[in-house]
């Protein structure tokens, strides 16, 4: 219903005596802290279990004790009437009494939908809240019709911290002088009896929140806007914030947020990887794709990303979407929505992939209608030509810098170790390849079983006089190539044997080339 005529209201006012008046206050049951106003841990007696209101800042200065409602992790809402001064500090504590101050630094007006602002405000914090420390923002109560909030009963908080309850009784549009039109609804306290937590609101209390319980958390619902009397009863009046949750999400798209809504759509959000091969020491550019399978919206999903410290990429880009880096290999992602049945990229780009065996990478996904989930990746990594000299003082194909007579190339080919003069490779079988004249020639030697992947090609070449022109890779009749794996296994090598029958002169020789594949 409007409100009476004859209802006198009350916008501003910073005197310290006046503040929200509940009906039987009792400090034990209604402060928020178990100390008063300067208390820092949470009271365990009130009534509407304080705790729950971690997200609830209260300005620092002076006697201005105004309470702020946190709605993302660096933003919250107040009344437009009463704004904050840019630079004023507000206070987040969470349930071990840790506090996190913060400071405002622009607000943003919200449209009322018919020309003019509401009085709602948002106000942007220097920095965000860190909620993995306890600070949560807070949802809103979003039912289906306006209808639907009448008789909610309200935990209302005022310029002192402390709070009351209010119980929801008409809807009207406010307006005045200086305030636009603007979406509100009433509370009502009697003079007369009622319930003891009942409170009303007074000069100084215009600005800070009122809440619903939805599955024991807090949901916003208004902001104070005027105070007056009708017919021996106060009237306690606030801005109807779901009224203008689209437009407060226009606003806060932007910066990737959205308002949290007490009753989100269900989402379900899938994280894959790409598997390209990976190789040391050159470039590669990894797709992580995030999947919305649901038909609903997903609001305010989110992507943490972790890398050990010694697998950090050069860059991750994902259009569309906000990225902060707060710690080396700790990149978050987030985004204001992601549609039904659709799916977003984020690029994780190495300029030169690491020197491990495996990049571990651990996924952590969720949206406010789906949970949070962790995915662990261990995408493997194949070793390079350039990871493999990577330490050496000279790292050409042709260098030797151990002085063992066999080249940085053919230690790679036949697993040996550039870095020590030794005649073994891997296993301990011998480095160089071996030749024995038992029933002819045998030659063999040692050959990588991914090859192909490394770019490296082995070829068997028979000359019968030495000579450059002489040398091919047709075998001379009887002759036999066979390939076969190391008794006992050698990880990723094999015994290549070449048999030529003693039929006359022949020599042979393993030549090996390289030529690396881009990724």
């Amino acid at each position: 219903m409007p409100l009476p005529k004859t209802l006198a209201i009350l916008f501003l006012g910073l005197a310290a005596a006046q503040a929200i008046e509940i009906r039987n206050y009792s400090p034990a049951r209604h402060d928020r802290f178990v100390t008063g106003e300067n208390g820092t841990q949470p009271n365990p007696g009130a009534y509407y279990v304080s705790s729950r209101y971690t997200g609830l800042g209260y300005a620092t200065a002076g006697v201005d004790g105004r309470q702020f409602a946190l709605v993302t992790p660096q933003h919250v809402l107040f009344a437009r009437h009463f704004a904050p001064a840019n630079g004023t500090n507000i206070r987040f504590l969470n349930v071990s009494g840790e506090a996190f101050d913060r400071t405002t630094t622009a607000s943003t007006n919200v449209p009322n939908g018919s020309g003019g602002v509401a009085d709602v405000l948002i106000v942007k914090l220097n920095a965000a809240l860190p909620t993995e420390q306890g600070i949560t923002p807070f949802p809103y109560l979003n039912l289906a019709t306006e209808a639907q909030y009448n008789n909610t009963v309200l935990t209302v908080f005022g310029q002192t911290r402390r709070a009351g309850r209010g119980r929801i009784s008409a809807f009207s549009d406010f307006s005045d002088d200086n305030i636009d039109t603007t979406r509100s609804y009433t509370f009502l306290y009697s003079n007369l009896a009622g319930n003891q937590d009942d409170s009303y609101l007074v000069s100084g209390d215009s600005g800070s929140p009122s809440f619903a319980l939805v599955n024991n958390r807090p949901a916003l619902v208004g902001l104070h806007l005027a105070a007056g009397l009708a017919f021996g009863s106060r009237v306690s009046t606030d801005s109807f914030v779901p009224q203008y949750a689209p437009a407060i999400n226009t606003i806060l798209a932007s910066e990737g947020y959205q308002l949290i809504p007490a009753y989100p759509a269900t989402a379900s959000l899938t994280a894959e990887i790409s598997n390209p091969p990976l190789r040391q020491a050159k470039p590669a550019d990894l797709e992580l794709t995030i999947t919305n399978s649901s038909p609903n919206t997903a609001t305010n999903p989110r992507l943490n990303l972790l890398f050990p410290t010694n697998a950090i990429p050069s860059s991750i880009t994902a259009p569309g979407w906000i990225i902060e880096n707060p710690s080396p290999g700790d990149y978050r992602l987030r985004i204001a929505t992601l549609g039904g049945n659709t799916a977003a990229t984020a690029t994780i780009k190495y300029a030169s992939v690491p020197v491990l065996d495996e990049i571990p990478i651990q996924a952590t996904h969720g949206s406010d209608g789906s949970p949070a989930i962790s995915q662990n990746f261990d995408l493997p990594v194949a070793e390079t030509f350039a990871s493999f000299v990577s330490d050496l003082p000279l790292k050409g194909e042709l260098d030797d810098p151990d002085l063992d007579g066999i080249s940085n190339l053919l230690e790679y080919a036949f697993g040996g170790n550039p870095g020590a003069n030794s005649n073994l490779a891997e296993g301990g079988h011998p480095l160089a390849p071996q030749t024995s004249r038992e029933n002819g020639l045998t030659f063999t030697y040692s050959r990588r079983t991914d090859a192909a992947a490394r770019g490296l090609t082995y070829e068997t070449e028979f000359s019968g006089n030495l000579e450059n022109e002489s040398w091919g890779t047709s075998p001379p009749l009887g002759a036999s190539v066979s390939a076969a794996p190391f008794d006992p296994d050698v990880p990723g090598f094999e015994n290549v044997t070449v048999i030529i029958p003693a039929n006359g002169r022949m020599f042979v020789r393993v030549k090996v080339t390289l030529a690396e594949h881009s990724p």
